[in-house]
């Protein structure tokens, strides 16, 4: 089919304008350096933008950059640095704390019986006591409670009730 049409069609073909492309040399070159400036800007501002980090990393950046920034209103400018040179890596922390968690959770399913009942029971045996039921009274101390004095109930005014 393309080669029928190429031979049927070639001196349509032929007969077309060879193509141009607009940009010159010197065009090309402008846009070229135009895209390497703009590669740069954006290199350079890598790391400032907060929209695409999950929100764990940027509060791990804020205080990083918090710590430097005391460190900095300090006499030494140096103690910040090494402030926030001495924070353990995010990721390592998150392991550490998945470990423990790991580690209670293994605990609790090698668990008696007998000591699950026992751990329910002092959980149950941990609620207020005593004089800290109502809570703190001391905030409450310029308020009184008057009650209202209460009826008799065989009381010869009123009927009785059926």
């Amino acid at each position: 089919n393309k080669v029928q049409n190429i031979i049927e069609h070639s001196d349509e073909i032929k007969s077309r304008p060879k193509r141009e492309w607009f940009a010159s040399e010197t065009q090309k070159k402008k846009t070229k350096e135009a895209a390497t400036e703009k590669a740069k800007a954006i290199a350079e501002k890598v790391g400032t933008g907060t929209h695409r980090m999950t929100r764990k990393k940027r509060r791990a950046r804020d205080a990083i950059m918090a710590l430097e920034d005391t460190g900095n209103d300090e006499s030494n400018g140096d103690q910040g640095e090494k402030t926030a040179a001495k924070l353990p890596p995010i990721k390592k922390v998150a392991r550490e704390r998945k470990r423990e968690a790991e580690e209670k959770e293994k605990a609790k399913y090698n668990q008696s019986v007998y000591d699950e009942d026992m751990e329910r029971a002092k959980k149950k045996h941990k609620g207020v006591k005593g004089a800290h039921a109502l809570g703190d009274s001391s905030l409450f101390s310029e308020e009184k409670i008057a009650h209202a004095p209460k009826k008799k109930a065989n009381s010869d005014d009123q009927p009785s009730k059926s």
